[in-house]
């Protein structure tokens, strides 16, 4: 495949203009919604519609695909979200109201069902996504009742943030969340970001004027994906703003579903493939 060069204006101080090249394309999708990548450069991506979450390796080539629909162990209805850590794969079963957890390489291993909590107040119900911390504490969006719930490593829950209790900080509309390095959760709320800390203490929102779909967090950035493209901004109090890319500027016509960044390339996830990238963050 010729690479297909694409011209990106990146929104820096100094405007700079840069060409990146289209490196690699693969997958074959039904209805993808969530692609994630592990410290090994290995990708793993959910198929909402075929119920199934596949693994390629750093240059596309497919390893291994589990699922199918159903509610047993390693079937999924509805997987809404893939998160990748240095160790486990946390696939997020909506229409089955849990998270199973798998190994590197899609070997199942456990599950957190929302009627295994103590606390019937903080059952779950139709999860969006889940989070790792870099300490071990993993976090699910809990979607039909507008919160975001913590358990530790053990699967043990351990605190509701932006629910009812939280007053005028509460959560609305919850649909996609990301966390920093510094264990800042970034909640996309409606079109507003709202930032807690770990504990779940109201640290700020932001309004970036935009239509947004989803919030990822790479590196030391803040990606923000709209109708219109993505967008970056620097992860500090001002959020300075770094790059746009516009889906002119990448030459699709392509929804963009979900994106990742590893090792100066862009992966860029549509409903059907992944879309590879040579890019730098600024």
């Amino acid at each position: 495949m010729n690479s297909i060069k694409i011209t990106i204006l990146l929104i820096l101080l100094c405007n700079t203009t840069f060409t990146q090249n289209l490196k690699l394309e693969f997958g074959d999708f039904s209805e993808a919604t969530s692609l994630s990548i592990n410290n090994l450069g290995n990708i793993f991506v959910c198929d909402s519609d075929r119920n199934e979450i596949t693994k390629f390796d750093s240059l596309g080539k497919k390893i291994i695909s589990v699922g199918g629909y159903g509610w047993e162990d390693s079937a999924f209805d509805y997987p809404s979200d893939v998160f990748a850590s240095s160790l486990n794969i946390y696939i997020t079963d909506k229409n089955n109201n849990r998270v199973q957890i798998f190994d590197k390489d899609l070997n199942y291993l456990s599950s957190v069902n929302s009627d295994e909590n103590n606390n019937p107040d903080y059952a779950f119900s139709y999860p969006a996504a889940t989070i790792v911390s870099s300490i071990g504490d993993f976090f699910i969006l809990d979607s039909d009742n507008a919160r975001i719930l913590k358990y530790d490593l053990k699967g043990n829950f351990v605190l509701e943030i932006g629910g009812n209790d939280a007053g005028e900080y509460s959560l609305s509309d919850p649909t996609s969340f990301a966390i920093s390095k510094y264990l800042k959760l970034y909640v996309l709320d409606e079109d507003k970001i709202i930032v807690f800390d770990q504990f779940g203490n109201f640290l700020s929102d932001i309004d970036f004027g935009l239509s947004l779909k989803k919030v990822r967090v790479i590196e030391n950035q803040l990606l923000l994906i709209s109708d219109f493209g993505i967008s970056g901004y620097k992860l500090n109090s001002s959020y300075k703003k770094l790059f746009k890319i516009s889906n002119e500027d990448f030459q699709i016509e392509y929804e963009i579903v979900d994106i990742s960044f590893m090792n100066n390339k862009l992966y860029v996830l549509s409903p059907n493939q992944i879309s590879v990238y040579d890019f730098s963050l600024p």
